[in-house]
């Protein structure tokens, strides 16, 4: 039996820390995206290059300075097939070509700039099969004159980026060329890069990082030397480098967990960054964002155009499109279909809802389409130029009155040129300020909206007659007191400073008490109802009121049955005596609710 026992625990431990094998069914795939957190500094300390079996691997402590989402897509959808089949001849069967040339394709920069020339919405086309990862083409837009090019730009030699099965102890190399010629549009320039990568699976084991533990994984080092070379006016100018990255894979994630890129430097790793697998955090978010296809033709038979968004944007949680065509989505990546062609201004706002304090950002994109279908209708308008204010007709910002026209291309009853006859208005602006106190219930409504203490503040704008807008600004501004009390034994304060005081009776009909006029108020040990009046910035306000039980001290108070009432019962005035030796100096009288309804000062010959 305890053999048995001792044997079920091996197996136990040796399943909590068994190796893995990554294979290609494991990497990600379409539509597949993960946030990963990303930073720069602070690494200098971690070691990245410890390798072995059954390792424990601690970067807990890693620190985090902006964030992403990887996102992988179809490559059909990326706006390059057609391009690439008008490069190579392929007319018929062009779909299912491409698809042998690539399966998998994955957003790499928004915008590059590259010698002389601007490249943006650049994206990777990789290939993966049962027993590779292969990088097998670069998608690139160029702007030619104002016009977005896109251009396929095809591995000369093919880059393997992992064998598959990923194997404790298993080594693979392959050497990679890609080659951007910018001759045939007529620039003189030409980008080469060659590279020789080495892969090694050297280590399994435990890893930990701020998102938390990854029991079973192991770690490529990759080694790659790499050379840039530059041709431009008959100049050779060549680089060279060797990076090295270090990944971890676990089979949970199609993507490594954590990754640290660096540069090998006389002998020595620098390792420059690291992207780890994450939960979203409190960073101030960037909007960015590219769309597919990027050159969009109007389809004359539909009457529409779809496109597909994709959202680059960073560390945030919370998205706001509006496509300038009076669509919007609250998509991460949403596609949508304009009825129109020409250019719209699609805007992405974009929110981290992490962070305590909401905090968002903006970016603008014109996207244009292309009309193929040639149908002109024009449209004429008539518009006001306020005073002091300028419009944007006629391609320009007007301040003029006269008549201007904007030429647009249009299909499906939408503007194609639109003639404005611009006349001159008049505008105006006022504010509106209340001061007062909290509590008071003063409101304002203005356009059906209500402004008051819990909403104090808001611009309204108002058209005139003219169809100009005249601006309220609204300010109202209302002074809260503190009234809170605080009580010590007898004495009282209130929590409001530098105001002006009066403490009350509130069982004489919150009558003043003389020289109670101090934030705090010494009360008489017998005790009472009280509350202070406190005046500040304008306002006046009584707390509520606050009991003071008596004090019972043996100076102050004395049995009441000890004194005598001489005659009892008596009709008009009686005498008071006492069995202290001591004079009766005042007395209160008080009903059966414990209220004081009479308060006398006198000698012993005080008739009542």
């Amino acid at each position: 039996m305890k053999k048995s026992m001792v044997l079920l625990a091996l197996l136990y431990s040796w399943t909590l820390s068994a190796q893995i094998t990554f294979v290609s069914d494991d990497y990600a795939q379409i539509n597949d995206s993960y946030h990963v957190s990303q930073a720069n500094n602070g690494l200098l300390t971690l070691d990245f290059a410890a390798a072995g079996s059954d390792m424990t691997w601690n970067f807990a402590d890693m620190p985090y300075e902006t964030q992403d989402d990887i996102l992988f897509s179809n490559p059909a959808n990326a706006g390059y097939q057609f391009s690439w089949c008008l490069t190579n001849g392929v007319i018929i069967g062009c779909a299912s070509a491409f698809e042998n040339l690539t399966n998998l394709a994955q957003p790499q920069l928004s915008e590059l700039t590259l010698g002389p020339v601007a490249l943006s919405n650049v994206i990777n086309h990789m290939k993966v099969t049962g027993s590779t990862l292969e990088n097998r083409m670069i998608g690139v837009t160029i702007d030619a004159g104002g016009f977005p090019l896109p251009v396929p730009i095809e591995y000369e030699n093919v880059d393997t980026v992992f064998q598959f099965p990923l194997e404790y102890g298993n080594l693979d190399s392959a050497y990679g060329r890609l080659v951007l010629n910018l001759g045939d549009l007529g620039v003189d320039f030409q980008y080469i890069q060659d590279y020789k990568r080495v892969n090694v699976v050297e280590g399994w084991g435990n890893l930990q990082t701020p998102y938390g533990e990854f029991p079973n994984t192991i770690k490529v080092r990759t080694r790659i030397e790499q050379t840039d070379t530059v041709i431009t006016n008959g100049t050779t100018i060549p680089a060279s480098s060797t990076r090295i990255e270090y990944r971890w894979f676990s089979k949970d994630f199609g993507i490594p967990v954590l990754e640290a890129t660096g540069l090998e430097i006389a002998g020595q790793v620098v390792i420059g960054q690291v992207t780890y697998i994450d939960s979203v955090r409190c960073i101030d978010p960037t909007a960015l964002f590219a769309y597919t296809p990027f050159f969009p033709t109007f389809d004359a038979a539909s009457q529409s155009v779809e496109i597909n968004f994709i959202n680059l944007s960073t560390n945030s949680t919370t998205f706001m499109w509006d496509f300038g065509d009076g669509g919007t989505s609250t998509q991460e990546n949403p596609s949508h279909t304009f009825n129109c062609p020409g250019t719209q201004e699609v805007q992405l706002i974009v929110y981290n809802d992490v962070c305590d304090e909401l905090t968002g950002d903006t970016v603008s994109i014109p996207v244009f389409i292309n009309d193929t279908t040639g149908f002109l209708t024009p449209t004429f308008v008539s518009a006001s130029l306020c005073d002091g204010d300028s419009i944007f007709v006629g391609g320009a910002w007007q301040t003029e009155v006269g008549v201007y026209t904007d030429e647009l291309t249009s299909s499906n009853g939408c503007d194609s040129t639109v003639i404005t006859t611009l006349g001159m208005g008049n505008s105006s602006s006022g504010t509106f300020s209340y001061e007062g106190c909290s509590g008071d219930g003063f409101n304002l409504v203005v356009n059906g909206n209500t402004y008051n203490e819990s909403n104090p503040s808001g611009i309204e704008v108002i058209p005139n007659s003219e169809g100009c807008d005249s601006t309220l600004t609204n300010d109202l501004q209302y002074t809260a007191l503190d009234l809170g009390l605080d009580v010590q034994n007898n004495l009282i304060t209130v929590n409001q400073l530098d105001a002006a005081y009066q403490w009350v009776d509130c069982a004489a009909n919150f009558d003043p008490i003389s020289g109670a006029t101090d934030q705090s108020y010494s009360a008489p040990t017998s005790g009472g109802l009280f509350a202070v009046a406190v005046t500040f910035n304008g306002c006046t306000q009584l707390s509520e009121c606050v009991e003071l039980m008596p004090i019972n001290t043996t100076e102050a108070n004395r049995p009441a049955d000890q004194i005598q009432i001489i005659p009892n019962p008596f009709q008009e005035a009686f005498l008071l005596e006492s069995p202290f030796g001591e004079e009766i100096r005042q007395i209160q009288l008080l009903n059966g609710l414990g209220q004081v309804v009479q308060h006398f000062h006198f000698t012993p010959s005080t008739s009542i």
